[in-house]
């Protein structure tokens, strides 16, 4: 099977050569903890309504970051993580980058599930977008 016939899913990304960032945290110098970023599909697909109990894919996507991830989160006090958002369809988008993981962003991924989904999803841009947002400045708490 050649290469052009295989497909793969990413659901974890580690960056071998990520810098290790660092923060004030109770004034003094640690690291700043995780930086999670989402890469949500925002193609026409997404659109479907083949999961029970939500109107579209999407709305159950971004239902699920904000109870699945968030709400834990905040339940354990994860004040040393940040997280970005990259829209993918014919391009990729970052809708929210690097926001503390709070009562906000909770809110923030609730207002998302109406989002409007359409045309292709491409990958390599999104990761391209992974790539440059994990590579920018570091996220204080």
């Amino acid at each position: 099977m050649g290469a052009e016939s295989c497909r793969h899913e990413v659901t974890s990304w580690k960056l071998e050569d990520a810098p290790e960032y660092e923060g004030v945290v109770g004034g003094r110098t640690e690291l700043a903890g995780a930086h999670v970023v989402f890469v949500v599909d925002s193609s026409g697909s997404m659109r479907k309504d083949d999961v029970a109990g939500y109107s579209t894919r999407t709305d159950a996507v971004y239902d699920c970051l904000a109870r699945e991830f968030v709400e834990p989160q905040l339940a354990n006090g994860a004040s040393n993580m940040s997280v970005s958002v990259i829209e993918m369809n014919d391009e990729a988008e970052v809708t929210l980058e690097r926001a503390p993981v709070d009562g906000a962003l909770k809110r923030y991924l609730v207002g998302c599930r109406n989002n409007y989904a359409r045309s292709h999803g491409n990958y390599l841009p999104a990761l391209d977008k992974v790539r440059r947002t994990a590579d920018r400045g570091a996220w204080k708490p």
